[in-house]
């Protein structure tokens, strides 16, 4: 069978069912379609490609916790909080977190302009039409590097999650060979685990009287993360502080302790 290259359009059917494996492929700016694949179609296909999951939850605590499946974790995500417009912001705070360990790899002026906007367009200091500007001046950007870039300014939060995983995991490769892969996955799906934290377990109110210091770090104040982490933990926030300890957890704009502190959440 002859390999099936990014943007083609493949289908097995008609219809896009539960469970089926889907690649996004663009059919005008800022216009995707869904084209359903074969399991065999997707061992050959080099583009991101995902599983389709329904209304139910298809994970378990203990899988999102220990998943290095973005595909799934994302999936699950978006069944869980499908109506929930909040889980936008946080869908492009990841897009723009995959973004950051490729900054050196980003050439062009336009595709790091993206992903700066990417962040405000997030944040609510800049608006569609200066995404989508964005998005349209990075999009003939030829390496995977500016692919990733370009993906954070897709206007659909969810295709940019993806997309700019994607494709940040293929520079890599490009770059440093395949053996980066199973890293690049652990820490992508860390990385979402940092901005999502557990939604199996609600959190408590929030702590209003520190919320001054998480503003801080959600500013870039990141080497005071275990300050707030004490202060948590004295105060009875076991758990909420014990992520802001941990030396292995590399945070990020959208770390689920500090939206919860500062009610972003």
């Amino acid at each position: 069978m002859e390999t099936v290259k990014p943007g083609d359009t493949i289908t097995t059917g008609t219809s896009i069912r539960v469970g089926d494996l889907v690649i996004l492929v663009e059919v005008s700016p800022n216009q995707f379609v869904q084209k359903a694949i074969s399991e065999e179609e997707a061992a050959l296909y080099s583009g991101p490609k995902y599983r389709v999951y329904g209304t139910e939850s298809r994970m378990t605590e203990s899988e999102w916790l220990g998943s290095v499946r973005l595909d799934e974790m994302l999936g699950f995500l978006h069944s869980k909080w499908i109506e929930r417009k909040q889980i936008s912001r946080k869908l492009r705070l990841f897009a723009v977190a995959c973004c950051r360990p490729i900054r050196h790899w980003l050439s062009d002026e336009r595709s790091i302009r993206a992903v700066e906007v990417a962040e405000a367009y997030a944040d609510g200091l800049m608006n569609q039409e200066e995404l989508t500007i964005a998005y349209d001046a990075a999009h003939d950007a030829a390496t995977a590097a500016s692919q990733a870039a370009h993906s954070c300014a897709t206007p659909h939060a969810w295709l940019a999650a993806y997309f700019a995983c994607s494709s940040a995991l293929y520079s890599a490769i490009e770059a440093m060979g395949s053996s980066v892969s199973s890293t690049w996955h652990r820490r992508s799906t860390d990385t979402l685990r940092d901005i999502f934290g557990n939604p199996f377990r609600p959190l408590p109110p929030r702590p209003e009287v520190i919320a001054p210091l998480a503003e801080q770090i959600y500013a870039g104040a990141w080497d005071q993360m275990p300050i707030l982490g004490e202060w948590l933990q004295e105060h009875g926030y076991w758990s909420e502080g014990e992520h802001c300890l941990d030396p292995n957890i590399h945070h990020v704009k959208g770390c689920w302790v500090v939206d919860w502190v500062t009610g972003r959440e």
